[in-house]
Order: structure tokens, then C-alpha cells, then sequence
């Protein structure tokens, strides 16, 4: 599909003559677009988090205070928080399959950490999102969808805290989340439940003063009889079920209801168990069924309001196997910034694509390649961009949005020409279903990670594994921001059972495996071609300067908090210590695998985020044990360096980050090339550390 590109205006066209510097056409150039040579992050100019036209952003909810009679249990960690019109949402709680708070009015606050610094770059006072309007439909932490019999206890294994809840997702064989499809302003929801396939359209209805909720399924030849629950109340009087609708009331006086209606009830019956629970049994067969749920509750004065609703539900799902229409049709071009061979080693920046036609901010957290020209980037907003025509001058490169609605990501990799991005929902794999340039499938490839509320469980790093898996880390339930779980110890609160973790995720995203713990704040890093796996982490608690580590099965790296795997487990020694005044906050680490790079060829590179800055990470294998020293990159790094990538086309080191935390730099994000100029570097190359002393042989001969 043709995507239009920025609008050309006419106080550029004549840039060449006028020699307006900003917004400009080079001269002797035929484009009809503008091509932007300068990043602005004016908060002014950008708008709200939330996107009308979007259907969904992933957030975390606490729900546990909606009201009386609804359940006070109620925390969703990974929620799809849908946009269903009519000021209208939903929490479809991609852990549990469940719908986990349904309301009218307001939508979220903006408070969770990248919300809350959208606009305000620094702002680091996040909180939990809590429902804003009118309550009207809730679920317990229990499963939404159960085969047989509906259960109403929590299946999953137990939580390292005291009276918490056991983070992460139902065991598979009960029910697994498989991903949202994008149809223009709506999502189709797709999820499997004991092997059996169900497709989801959520939206609603209004009449009269009443909005209602619309759930539509598609089912796949029920094998065996499945159990939905649709809504809990606990301060249940009375219920009643008539044909295909069931009626709870509720309240002091039973003068409130929530009422279920099957709009098409083929195969499906509706229940009130224990005045409490109204649930849908479907019944198995072999045939698909397509079944549709209305939802409200209100005054019981109304229920006649709600059965004309009822007659007039669409009961449909759209066609997903072809992909929906786009929703960013224009295209943004830069004009990088090629740095004078000054120094050894020199950068390059990639003029990020703001301002742009959403008024979106772009914040770079990390960067993979397809090849050598086109790239992918995910920001700390949540969104996915691509960009092509990364060539030597960088003169008109092409920004495309692809995805959005993601929650805190940090990393993303490029693997057959498909884009992963691990965020607090898990991996995420994007499907152009129709080719347009934009994600149309956003497939759950693992959530198996456990994903607590903790702000500082950070899902800090995902490579990709020689075997066709990926590794990924998750820091420790640090004691900032807004509190959930009791403090565990100085410094820390109960996260999830992987907190301050590594590990190994299956080439089928099916298993994942604990590697590694007692880690604090975790970046990753591995050599695509031997699979060394190594992870830096950050001075803080526990934590008393910033290691390199290499990461091998079973190792503990003293956090007690984060220590799940073995109890009874000595502290694993670092490859190498950072003095904090070197490098205050370590992030992830880099393999140079080309011969562009002239001395750092080869060499394993760790980017400093506080620094910020590049080190050249040294190894001596000795008898006894492998140690590392560290040499500085010295080059001009304009925003905090976080990840890397080489380009398989140039060879060059394309690095990102963004400033939020405690660094002060000139831009608020960037993405660089780090270019070897060809100059002598005179650096470290190689050590040894013997009885004799230390041996150091640098890159050219001192002088």
C-alpha cells in the first residue's frame, strides 16, 4: 500500500536560495517532501500518550478499590486496556484471559514511567494506573476461561512475597495468550484454552443512557465443554436466569443488576453460581461457534433498556487473516550528521523523526537491522518504527511508525526479517499481514517470563541466542516508585519469581528457563557466533560498583532478594569491576563482528549509561579463572548510551538510548554511528595479568 510522505512546504522550497537552515531540500534535489536535519523534543509539540484512533495500549492496572461488591483481589500486571468507543474500556489481562475491570467515563492516568515522562522528560514519579470512571463490570485473579467446570483460584505457582499474587501467566495447558489483531480502530483478541482456538471482538452499545459491553467469539470446534467467567460480584442478593439472559442483583436493596445476555446463544447457556459468579458454559462440538455476550450493569429499573440492546447486537468478527487498514500513512524523512574525521573514532547521528505528523515523541531505547540500509527501532513509548536509506552519507533517510501499544520496551531484534521487542508484556512478534508497512498481528511469542507490578522490574534486555531462542533479563523489584509489595529487604520489595534473573527462552518462545540471578539492574550481551552471554549490572544495593559479568547456568551474583534458583548458591566473582566515578550506571553490551571498526574489531564493547560513553572490554584466560579490564572509546556521545547493534551492510556501531535517569547529556535521545576513522586510537589491545606484573600491548606503538 502507497504510503504519502511529509507534506513539502512552501517556506522550504526555496531553501537553497534563501539559505534558511532548519526544514530544507537540498539543493539540485527533485523530492516533493521535506527532510528534517534537526531533532526537536519541544514538549509543547507533542501530544497526548494515548491515541484515539489506536484501540489499545498495554498497561498495568491496580483494580483492587473499585468499589463495594466488586473484587478486592484485582491487580493486572500486563492488561490490554482497549478503547471500545462510546467512552467505553476494557482490561483483557493477557496472563489470566480474563476481563478484568470494564468501565465507563475517563479512561487511565498517564502514570506508569514512560507515561509520566512522555512530556515531561525527567519526571520519574510514576504511580500504578487506577480505573478513573465508573466501574461496571469486574473479575477476580482467577482464570477468565477454564475447560470444564469454571475455577476461581489462582492456578499458578506461588509468589516469592507473602500474601501477593503469583505473577505471570496460567500454565499453558490451561489457557495461553497468542496475540491482538489490529482492524482499524478495533482489536480481535486471539487465545487458545485447553487446545482449543478462540477468536475475541470486545466493543459496546449504547441506548438510552446505558452503555454496554459486547464480547463476540469465534470458537474453534470445542472438543470439550469450556467455562468463561463474565462477571463477580460479591455483594450478590438475588439472581435469575431467563432463557438467554442472567440477571445478579445486587447492593443493600437489590435495586442494582449486572446482567449477561447471549445474543446468540448456539451452543452456550448462561449461569449465576452462588449469587456471585455469571458465567457461559459452551458446550463442545464439532463445528465452529460463533457466541456474543452483552454486558451492563446499572439500575435494575432498566433491564428492559438492556433487552432491547440485546436484539440488536452485531454478532460478527471481522476477517483478521488479510490485516487491516493502516493507521500511519505518511512517512517522515532526516538528514543525518556526518562527524569530521577528528579522532579514532568519530560519531555520526540518524536525526530521529520528530517533530512528526502524530506530534509523537521518539525516544530510542534500541536498534536492529534487516540489512544494511533498513533498520527497526523501538522507543520507551511503546512504538516501532522502521527506517531505510542508512547509507554512507545518511542524507534522506525514511521513517516509517509500524507498531504501537507496547508496555515499557527495551529491546528488539530483527530475525528473519521478522521484528521482536521484549517489553513487560513479554515478546512480541510483528506480523504485515498485508504488506502495508505496518504490524497487523501482534503475536505473543513468550509471555512465560513472570511479570510482577514492581516499577523496577524492569524487562531490561533480550539477545538473540545462536540456537534460535533468546535470552532476556529482568532486574530486581527495586524499593522505588509506588508500592506494592512489602519490602523485602534494604532496598528491595517482593517481585515476580524471575526478578533480578537471566533466561533462556526456547526457538519456539513455548519454555522459559531460568539461567542466572541475584542480579540488580541487568543489560545483556552475546556473541552471535559462540553464544557467550555476558550482562553488566548497576551500582546500587547489594551492588557496590558496576560489573561486567560472563553469565553461565547456575550462577548467583549476591542480590539475596532475586536469588531463586539455588538457596544454598555462592556469590559468582565478575569478569571486571567499573569504579562508580568510571561508570556510574552500566547498560548492554555489544559483539563487533565486521573489520570496519579497526581496533575494536573483535572486541566485546559495554555502553555506559551514566556516563555516558563506550568501554573496549579486555579478556585474560588464565588456569584459574577469566578476568576483564576496560578501556574507554573515546568519541562524542550526545544522549546515554543503552544498546547497540552492528550493521551487517557498513559494519559500523549504531548505538541508542534516551535520558530519564540520573545523566546529563546534550539531547534527550539519539541514535549514533560509531565511526573508526582510520587515525591511530592508541588503545589498550590486549592484558595479562602474571606474577611478574601486568603486561598491556596497545593498538599502535607508544611513543
Amino acid at each position: 500500500m502507497y504510503k504519502s510522505t511529509f507534506p513539502f512546504s512552501a517556506s522550504l522550497k526555496y531553501a537553497c536560495l534563501a539559505g534558511i537552515i532548519g526544514l530544507f531540500v537540498g539543493c539540485g534535489q527533485t523530492n516533493d517532501y521535506e527532510v528534517l536535519n534537526e531533532q526537536t523534543f519541544n514538549p509543547d509539540s507533542i501530544d497526548h500518550f494515548v491515541e484515539p484512533d489506536f484501540p489499545f495500549i498495554t498497561t498495568s492496572i491496580d483494580a483492587r478499590k473499585l468499589g463495594p461488591g466488586f473484587p478486592s483481589d484485582n491487580v493486572t500486571t500486563r492488561c490490554l486496556a482497549l478503547q471500545l468507543g462510546n467512552e467505553a474500556y476494557a482490561c483483557f489481562d493477557t496472563d489470566m484471559l480474563r476481563w478484568s475491570v470494564a468501565w465507563t467515563g475517563d479512561f487511565l492516568p498517564m502514570v506508569t514511567m514512560a507515561q509520566v515522562s512522555y512530556r515531561d522528560f525527567h519526571n520519574k514519579s510514576n504511580e500504578f494506573p487506577v480505573v478513573l470512571g465508573d466501574p461496571q463490570v469486574a473479575t477476580g485473579l482467577y482464570p477468565g476461561w477454564s475447560a470444564g467446570a469454571p475455577q476461581f483460584s489462582d492456578p499458578r505457582p506461588p509468589s516469592p512475597g507473602p500474601d501477593l499474587p503469583s505473577w505471570g501467566p496460567i500454565p499453558a495447558e490451561m489457557g495461553r495468550w497468542n496475540g491482538v489483531h489490529v482492524e482499524g480502530k478495533e482489536a480481535v483478541l486471539s487465545y487458545t484454552v485447553s487446545g482449543t482456538e478462540i477468536l475475541e471482538k470486545p466493543g459496546s452499545i449504547t441506548s438510552e443512557t446505558n452503555t454496554a459491553f459486547t464480547r463476540t467469539f469465534t470458537i474453534s470446534q470445542p472438543q470439550q465443554e469450556l467455562s468463561l467467567v463474565a462477571a463477580e460480584r460479591q455483594n450478590g442478593v438475588k439472581s435469575e436466569v431467563q432463557e438467554n439472559i442472567a440477571m445478579l442483583y445486587h447492593g443493600t436493596d437489590g435495586d442494582s443488576v449486572t446482567v449477561v445476555g447471549l445474543a446468540d446463544s448456539a451452543n452456550a447457556e448462561l449461569q449465576v453460581i452462588d449469587n456471585r459468579y455469571v458465567t457461559m458454559q459452551v458446550s463442545s462440538s464439532n463445528q465452529e461457534l460463533t457466541n456474543t455476550l452483552l454486558i451492563w450493569s446499572g439500575s435494575a429499573q432498566n433491564i428492559d433498556n438492556f433487552k432491547e440492546m440485546l436484539s440488536s447486537v452485531e454478532t460478527q468478527i471481522p476477517d483478521v487473516s488479510d490485516g487491516g487498514e493502516p493507521h500511519w500513512e505518511q512517512t517522515v524523512h532526516t538528514q543525518g550528521q556526518i562527524a569530521p574525521d577528528t579522532s579514532a573514532f568519530v560519531t555520526d547521528k540518524l536525526t530521529l523523526p520528530i517533530p512528526n505528523h502524530w506530534n509523537r515523541n521518539v525516544r530510542a531505547v534500541d536498534i536492529d537491522f534487516f540489512d544494511g540500509n533498513r533498520a527497526a527501532i523501538v522507543t520507551f513509548e511503546g512504538d516501532v518504527w522502521t527506517v531505510e536509506g542508512i547509507d554512507q552519507d545518511l542524507s534522506d533517510m525514511e521513517w516509517n511508525r509500524f507498531a504501537s501499544g507496547l508496555y515499557d520496551p527495551q529491546s528488539i531484534a530483527v530475525r528473519d526479517g521478522k521484528i521482536y521487542v521484549f517489553g513487560r508484556e513479554g515478546i512480541v512478534r510483528f506480523h504485515d499481514l498485508n504488506n502495508d508497512g505496518e504490524a497487523d498481528y501482534y503475536e505473543n511469542f513468550s509471555n512465560g517470563m513472570a511479570q510482577s507490578m514492581e516499577t523496577r522490574e524492569w524487562p531490561g534486555s533480550m539477545v538473540p541466542a545462536p540456537d534460535g531462542g533468546f535470552y532476556v533479563s529482568k532486574g530486581s523489584a527495586g524499593a522505588n516508585g509506588p508500592q506494592f509489595a512489602p519490602v523485602a529487604m534494604t532496598g528491595f520489595r517482593y517481585g515476580s519469581r524471575h526478578s533480578g534473573s537471566v533466561l533462556k527462552v526456547s526457538a519456539d518462545g513455548r519454555t522459559v528457563t531460568p539461567i542466572a540471578d541475584g542480579l540488580r539492574m541487568p543489560y545483556l550481551g552475546i556473541h552471535p557466533e559462540t553464544g557467550l552471554l555476558t550482562a553488566s549490572d548497576q551500582q546500587g544495593n547489594f551492588v557496590p560498583s558496576s560489573p561486567i559479568h560472563i553469565i553461565e547456568e547456575g550462577d548467583y551474583f549476591g542480590v539475596p532478594v532475586s536469588k531463586h534458583l539455588n538457596p544454598d548458591a555462592d556469590i559468582t566473582q565478575p569478569l571486571h569491576w567499573f569504579p562508580h566515578r568510571v561508570d556510574p550506571s552500566g547498560a548492554g553490551q555489544t559483539w563487533i563482528t565486521s573489520d570496519q571498526m579497526g581496533p575494536l574489531n573483535g572486541k566485546l564493547v559495554h555502553l555506559s549509561y551514566g556516563r555516558p560513553g563506550l568501554f573496549s572490554i579486555l579478556f585474560d584466560s588464565t588456569d584459574n579463572a577469566v578476568q576483564g579490564a576496560a578501556s574507554v572509546i573515546p568519541a562524542r556521545y550526545t544522549a546515554p548510551t543503552m544498546k547497540g547493534a552492528v550493521n551487517p551492510g557498513d559494519g559500523k556501531l549504531y548505538i541508542t538510548g534516551f535520558s530519564l535517569w540520573g545523566v546529563n547529556t546534550e539531547e534527550i535521545s539519539a541514535i549514533l554511528r560509531v565511526r573508526h576513522t582510520g587515525q591511530p586510537a592508541y588503545m589498550p589491545d590486549e592484558f595479562k595479568v602474571r606474577n611478574g606484573g601486568v603486561m598491556i600491548r596497545f593498538t599502535e606503538e607508544l611513543r
